[in-house]
């Protein structure tokens, strides 16, 4: 799982913005962009989980920690077979990385339902986070080349989502936030809180016809606790990031 902080964003905009002579204000950039979601990454971490097989208990870390790839993913599919392709391309990958962990034989098909289910929801997400129209208002006033953008995305769905980016005069944006949220994800983790961390960066450029492109990164730290005979007991830690290219241009 990967380790993201969100200041360094704002110190890498500082920079950039600082050392660009660009020809054009930041407030040309204003207006409606048509974004989408072109494709998406994910990884699942697991960390100090402990499993009962047919052997016995089965430790799948301690030291050691196993993370699960799935690479080129469809974003946002708008049809069942959309989801249906990544569900079953989730599963199949699934199943082929945790081949060779040894006593989870009886586990695996529930292991990987588990991890299935929550990369659909990350990639759901996702998809609503980032498509849609974007529409931007660069703000007067800003501190060695880097401003205030303020932005509304309007999905698909028709649902609002605003926000606050800092964007410097070559048309460098970033923003970041952090978050709680509850999340369960049957068999592995029953309702527990986890910390979220979100970011996008990208640019916009003006002699690409106003051309957007970014990339947009979550990263989910789950203490799993599941019931055990009535009382509480904690199994492991869960980590998911999601990686996605969103790309778009203005109106």
């Amino acid at each position: 799982m990967s380790h993201f902080n969100p200041l360094s964003l704002v110190a890498a905009l500082l920079v950039s913005g600082s050392l660009t002579a660009a020809h054009a204000t930041p407030d040309d950039l204003d207006g409606r962009y048509a974004v989408a979601c072109d494709s998406i990454d994910i990884s699942i971490g697991l960390q100090d989980f402990e499993f009962t097989a047919a052997d016995g208990a089965v430790h799948l870390t301690t030291p050691e920690s196993h993370t699960l790839s799935f690479d080129g993913l469809a974003c946002a599919p708008e049809d069942d077979f959309g989801r249906f392709g990544n569900m079953l391309r989730i599963g199949m990958l699934c199943a082929w990385q945790i081949d060779n962990l040894v006593g989870l034989e009886d586990i695996g098909p529930g292991l990987c339902q588990a991890v299935t289910d929550a990369a659909l929801r990350a990639i759901e997400h996702a998809g609503d986070q980032m498509s849609g129209a974007f529409d931007v208002t660069v703000r007067p006033g800003g501190f060695f080349g880097v401003y205030r953008m303020l932005g509304a995305l309007t999905t698909v769905g028709g649902e609002v989502h605003e926000g606050t980016w800092l964007v410097t005069r070559s048309g460098r944006f970033a923003t970041a936030s952090l978050d709680g949220i509850a999340l369960a994800v049957p068999p592995l983790c029953g309702l527990t809180i986890g910390v979220l961390t979100q970011a996008i960066d990208g640019r916009i450029d003006r002699d690409a016809g106003y051309a957007l492109d970014a990339r947009y990164l979550a990263d989910l730290s789950l203490l799993c606790d599941v019931a055990d005979e009535g009382e509480a007991a904690r199994i492991g830690r869960l980590g998911l990031t999601v990686r996605a290219n969103v790309t778009g241009a203005r109106e």
